[in-house]
């Protein structure tokens, strides 16, 4: 067989044996590891990126092996895909996450067997490529031309399964055809260079076009790299920046206000003791318009156990007609509080709408909250509680308590004696939603932590991309945190965390990178086709000398051969 003969030859179909099998397995492996390298470079939610290597390598193998190793394509891509579209939420969300990444899988393998099919049947594929026709139709074949099967069976795929909206679809295929695009020129064409047949025919190529196209890709690569880092950090300095500083700013003017209200109270019964049920309504009123965040502002006396049958029916007057003070049952509801020494029941309490279940509750006993009012009392001075959940809350949002000691008089030791605590009830939650109304909220990851709490019970808010089982710091590396603010609220540490969401970068990013990249890679890949077609004519001529020399050489032999039997013929005579 000559050159040309072997050039014409493909490797013969394999037949469905070990060696099938290996192969199979070695292109899904091939296809997997440079899927999930390239899936770096993903545009959300994942799937369709500047560059995709295993359309090239799933046509190259096709080519040299067979198209019999198609389950290789299907496989590793199956494999690539499940890791972004699979939900374990579900039975419903992982049959759906399996068929979708199947459906992308049967794309990529039909799109390598037709793009090998067109190849042999209209390029009349010479393994060599060693012709500027055939190099040409090879690369429109397997490029532009080949690249919208897998596309369009894709994008469609996610459309279909919701992961994508109608407005992106146009934009979503249009980067997945040109990642298939640059990925089938310049890796089938490093897959022919590396396995390519006849072995003559690229043994010399190999490093002329092999190491310019890596160095190229490499270089892309890198200042893709480098370009992505400086726009994310343009992204978090100048755009989530002035955001998040705008979030911790507002949140902090929103805590120091809304505290200061359950100062105020404490003033208003330091100064005037003898406040009645109206005038404690007529004060609080103005804060609580003001501030939504604040569930109640209340007055807590101290009330010995002599006093509690006089203050249950001075309650009774102007209040609740069934006032006692009350602790929270075992079994769930309220019951009378048992006997001691002394109560601290909630007396007064603004707005009384929504906090019917806390009037007459002795915060004295709750531990928590009885430490919090040893607490302030031996500090004179705010003291915050650790989150709780509220007496009066029906949601599921953390609470938290502000007491201020009230000091008037003295005791028997000469000292200001305590008649009782001015008392603010906040919601976590609403704290922080007031903070946020007007943001981009979906974009935007929040969590607030209680640094002093024990470790299991530090979450007080968290939204969105936030674990809610992240209660604590032992999982907070894991949480994608980009911008901290602390607050000291009664004698507590308090932390912010903010971060932007993939789709916050995504909407906020000047596309830089992306085009360094996509241009890039363009330019590798005509850089391999124009070596390609200058090797390749290297190639040619140097067969066609090869070919006359040998030609010549023959001619040669043949003219000694005549000259050596033509000599033996000549007889010499003597006249």
């Amino acid at each position: 067989m000559n050159l040309q003969d072997r050039q014409d030859a493909v490797a013969a179909p394999l037949g469905y044996g070990p060696g099938w099998f290996a192969r199979v397995v070695a292109l899904a492996a091939a296809y997997y590891l440079t899927g999930r390298v390239a899936l770096m470079l993903a545009i959300p939610p994942g799937y369709a990126t500047a560059v995709w290597p295993g359309a090239g390598i799933a046509i190259g193998c096709l080519l040299l092996f067979g198209v019999r190793l198609w389950p290789g394509v299907l496989l590793g891509s199956f494999l690539v895909n499940i890791g972004t579209s699979l939900d374990t939420s579900s039975v419903a969300t992982i049959v759906r996450g399996a068929a979708l990444a199947l459906s992308i899988g049967g794309g990529a393998s039909l799109q390598a067997v037709v793009t090998v099919w067109l190849a042999r049947r209209y390029v009349g594929l010479s393994t060599a490529l060693d012709s500027e026709g055939g190099i040409v139709k090879f690369v429109v074949v397997t490029g532009p031309l080949g690249s919208t099967i897998a596309s369009t069976v894709g994008v469609t795929s996610l459309l279909a399964a919701g992961a994508i909206q109608p407005a992106n679809y146009a934009f979503s295929w249009w980067t997945w055809w040109v990642g298939d695009t640059i990925g089938a020129i310049i890796f089938t064409i490093l897959v022919l260079v590396v396995f390519g047949r006849p072995r003559e025919a690229w043994v010399g190529r190999r490093i002329a076009i092999a190491a310019p196209l890596c160095l190229l890709f490499a270089a892309t690569v890198f200042v893709f790299v480098r370009v992505s880092a400086w726009e994310r950090d343009r992204i978090m300095q100048d755009e989530f920046g002035r955001t998040a500083d705008s979030i911790t700013d507002r949140l902090s003017a929103e805590l120091s206000t809304t505290i200061e209200s359950v100062h105020s109270v404490a003033s208003l019964f330091e100064t005037t003791p003898d406040v009645d049920r109206q005038a404690f309504a007529a004060f609080t009123r103005r804060p609580l318009q003001r501030h939504e965040a604040i569930q109640a502002l209340e007055w807590i006396p101290r009330v010995s156990h002599g006093q509690r049958e006089e203050y249950e029916r001075l309650a009774r007057e102007d209040g609740p007609v069934d006032f006692r003070i009350s602790e929270r049952a075992e079994e769930g509801g309220m019951r009378p509080a048992e006997s001691r020494s002394e109560y601290f029941p909630v007396f007064y309490v603004e707005p009384g709408a929504g906090n019917e279940a806390a009037v007459g509750f002795d915060l004295a006993s709750n531990p928590t909250r009885k430490d919090a009012l040893d607490e302030a009392a031996g500090a004179a001075e705010a003291v915050a509680t650790a989150r709780i959940r509220l007496v009066q809350e029906s949601g599921d949002q953390y609470g938290f308590l502000v007491f201020v000691p009230v000091f008037h008089g003295s005791d028997a030791a000469g000292e200001s004696a305590l008649i009782g605590y001015a008392l603010g009830v906040f919601r976590v939650g609403d704290i922080v939603e007031s903070v946020l109304a007007g943001e981009d909220r979906a974009d935007i990851v929040v969590a607030l932590y209680d640094d002093t709490a024990p470790k299991g019970e530090r979450l007080l808010y968290g939204r969105d991309a936030m674990d809610a089982s992240a209660s604590d710091h032992s999982h907070q590396e894991e949480l994608p945190t980009e911008w901290t603010k602390t607050y000291a609220i009664g004698r507590r540490q308090w932390t912010l965390h903010l971060a932007p969401t993939q789709e916050y970068v995504l909407a906020h990013r000047s596309w830089q990178a992306w085009s360094v990249m996509a241009g890039g890679l363009s330019f590798t890949a005509l850089m391999g086709v124009l070596l390609l077609a200058v090797t390749g004519r290297t190639t040619r001529v140097e067969r066609v000398v090869a070919e006359r020399t040998r030609e010549l050489q023959d001619s040669s032999a043949r003219l000694r051969t005549v000259h050596d039997t033509v000599t033996d013929g000549i007889v010499t005579t003597n006249d």
